[in-house]
């Protein structure tokens, strides 16, 4: 919500600049005023260091019986070293970490919304930022609505399943705004699927700390989490790459760019959610094994 709100902030400071740049102190009035404007906003960041680096951390050291619970497979599963259990596990960690990269590349038109809002839709500076705050804010406060609402509904029922079932229908219902980006034909109605789909982001970012802390016992979760997430980052490091190489390839079309955005996208949710719900028997396997 705070990033969302940096964004409109930054939209009207440089509306703001472009008008009033002439009467700027300081030789101001020669700077690009997005440049300026990304400093104005750059400038609590000192401040948030400092106060970073004065928090008082304590260690807790690990309280007797951690991990070590009485009897059988629990005590097994709980002393097992990080590679085996990986390897006895292999199919969940892998569809859990593969599947979140590739959800991730789903949200390609989210990462050229301000080129594709200025370029196709032609919006200003200013629309840009008010746009893209303003659905990001209401999206993401939309989605933890969604989300207690679902979880209260469904969650009991679906158990160790509930977080992969939320990811995979998400993933359909942001493929399908994705679509529905390509009948747009104003700024407004591109923002409003962009906060549709800030929702269902929002929706995933919820349950996913769930999803990632039952891979495995207490004392392998943090190597888990690492994995999963240096795998999916990996893999969602190439959207912006297939999206300008597709766009270098319809730039005769207009709105090319929105297109391969669109395209990469919609290839992203689908695979994701078909590998979310052929993983979901592995994952509840794995989950109700644990301690």
């Amino acid at each position: 919500v705070a990033a969302a709100a940096g964004l409109a902030a930054c939209g009207a400071l440089v509306s703001w600049l472009d008008a009033a740049q002439h009467s700027l102190p300081f030789g101001l009035h020669k700077v690009d005023t997005w440049r300026i404007a990304f400093g104005v906003l750059a400038l609590p960041g000192p401040v948030v260091a400092v106060l970073l680096v004065t928090m008082r951390l304590a260690r807790a050291g690990p309280k007797p019986g951690d991990d070590i619970p009485a009897g059988g497979a629990g005590r097994e599963i709980s002393r097992i070293a990080f590679l085996p259990y990986l390897r006895a596990n292999w199919l969940t960690v892998g569809a859990v970490s593969v599947g979140s990269g590739v959800i991730a590349i789903g949200a390609a038109v989210r990462l050229w919304a301000p080129v594709i809002a200025a370029r196709v839709f032609h919006a200003s500076p200013m629309e840009i930022g008010t746009g893209l705050g303003a659905t990001g804010v209401i999206g993401w406060v939309a989605g933890l609505g969604i989300t207690a609402l679902i979880s209260r509904l469904y969650a009991a029922r679906l158990g160790s399943r509930f977080s992969l079932r939320v990811l995979w229908v998400g993933a359909i219902a942001s493929g399908a705004a994705s679509f529905a980006m390509l009948t747009a034909r104003s700024a407004t109605t591109f923002f409003i699927l962009l906060g549709v789909q800030a929702a269902i982001e929002a929706a995933g970012s919820i349950v996913s700390p769930g999803l990632l802390q039952d891979l495995g016992p207490a004392h392998l979760r943090s190597r888990l989490i690492s994995f999963c997430v240096v795998v999916a980052m990996a893999i969602n490091s190439i959207a912006p790459v297939l999206v300008g190489m597709l766009s270098d390839a319809l730039k005769p079309a207009p709105d090319g760019l929105l297109i391969a955005a669109v395209v990469v996208g919609v290839a992203g949710t689908g695979l994701s959610s078909l590998i979310f719900a052929l993983s979901e028997t592995a994952y509840r396997r794995t989950a109700d094994a644990l301690p």
